[in-house]
């Protein structure tokens, strides 16, 4: 009866493990490396699939976005997310921008900086940033970053529009050049 008890004891212990153990992932939950097959299996069928690509529709921090996730070799190695929630004026958006930003710091720790001015003219005023931005003035952009996984948050205008993007990204990442783009030429 005792060596029951035992093997019963031993049983819960070893059970309450397997079920306690979390894995860990790069990116919700998928991790770089992983084919195409794999995230659907993690993610649910896509909004839309190419042969290197999956895009979905989700949310991020409570915020509307579509989310594409890149492939090289059926490989994953990028999944960004494309902000989608509708602004009345671009000074919001770049307030976003910063609530965003702090909520990523509180489980990546500090950003580096990497905001870009092309005209001081309304670099003193916060104000003015919104109309900044409209004039292609400034592009934000705030980076983390571990062992496994780069993190870039951008605002600023792309062509004829402001985009918001949030882009996580292999940190091991290599991209295929391909033997034609890799001639030395000797």
């Amino acid at each position: 009866m005792k060596k029951l008890i035992l093997f019963m004891l031993v049983l819960v212990v070893i059970c309450s493990g397997v079920v306690l153990a979390e894995e860990e992932y790069d990116f919700r939950e998928v991790n770089w490396g992983m084919s195409i097959d794999e995230v659907i299996e993690n993610e649910g069928e896509p909004a839309d699939k190419g042969d290197s690509n999956l895009l979905y529709e989700t949310q991020v921090a409570g915020r509307d976005a579509y989310l594409l996730y890149e492939f090289q070799n059926d490989k994953l190695y990028e999944g960004t997310y494309f902000i989608t929630r509708k602004y009345p004026n671009t000074i919001l958006k770049f307030g976003d921008y910063l609530v965003l930003q702090k909520e990523i710091e509180k489980l990546y720790g500090e950003h580096k900086d990497e905001t870009v001015w092309y005209n001081n003219r309304h670099r003193t005023n916060i104000d003015n940033y919104g109309r900044a931005l409209r004039l292609s003035h400034v592009h934000f952009r705030s980076t983390w970053g571990n062992e496994n996984t780069n993190i870039d948050l951008f605002l600023g205008r792309l062509s004829d529009k402001i985009h918001f993007i949030l882009k996580y990204y292999d940190s091991n990442f290599e991209e295929d050049v391909g033997i034609e783009n890799n001639k030395t030429g000797l």
